[in-house]
């Protein structure tokens, strides 16, 4: 990851700034899980594009799964990718649907 970093869903964009904010949002997430009773969940590429100023753009499919069946429809994200020397950072994923939608607990935006 990098930082800034960005979720934007239709709930509108959250900023992690911080490994803080960023441990607090994962909570956010595991909490989703688990008030989903959760037991997979997978993700399906779905295209790598190159853009011009060296980033790309990876588009990925996200499945959720509860006892082998689907707990929600899955929803479709695409991440914003930098190449580093130390490997591949993501800057920002975008999609229509975030784990707070699971839980109903909005997070604080940080503007």
């Amino acid at each position: 990851m990098l930082y800034t970093f960005s979720l934007i869903t239709s709930a509108g964009p959250i900023v992690i700034k911080t490994d803080e904010e960023l441990r607090e949002n994962f909570a956010l997430y595991l909490q989703a899980c688990d008030a989903m009773q959760l037991d997979r969940i997978f993700r399906v590429p779905l295209g790598l594009e190159e853009c011009s100023d060296g980033t790309w753009l990876g588009s990925y499919e996200t499945n959720l799964l509860r006892n082998g069946m689907r707990a929600t429809a899955p929803y479709k994200s695409t991440a914003l990718l930098h190449l580093r020397a130390d490997g591949i950072r993501m800057s920002s994923i975008m999609n229509a649907r975030g784990h707070h939608d699971w839980t109903g607990k909005q997070p604080e935006t940080g503007s």
